[in-house]
């Protein structure tokens, strides 16, 4: 009852580090590249802009793990219910 697959997981599972690299590392390199900037008519981001986005981030993220807790104790409910009915079922 207690295991949750990785997606399920209410704090996301071990796959959120690995995903982070995999969105992270080439969004810096997106704004610090320079072949980027060429291409793409990109520049990199002054320390204002990066405050802003992790101030952002720090409110985003809360309300994010709020609702993914509310998703999952939801579901248990449901289930509890579920098994409760299931057995009086088969108790009459």
């Amino acid at each position: 009852m207690g295991q949750h697959a990785p997606s399920e997981h209410p704090t996301g599972g071990a796959s959120e580090p690995i995903l982070s690299r995999f969105v992270l590392a080439p969004q810096l390199r997106f704004v610090y590249a320079q072949f980027m900037h060429t291409r793409f008519g990109a520049a990199p981001l002054p320390l204002g802009a990066w405050i802003k986005s992790i101030l952002v981030a720090m409110t985003i993220l809360p309300v994010m793990s709020v609702e993914r807790w509310w998703r999952v104790r939801k579901a248990r409910r449901a289930e509890e219910s579920e098994r409760r009915a299931f057995r009086t079922r088969w108790r009459a």
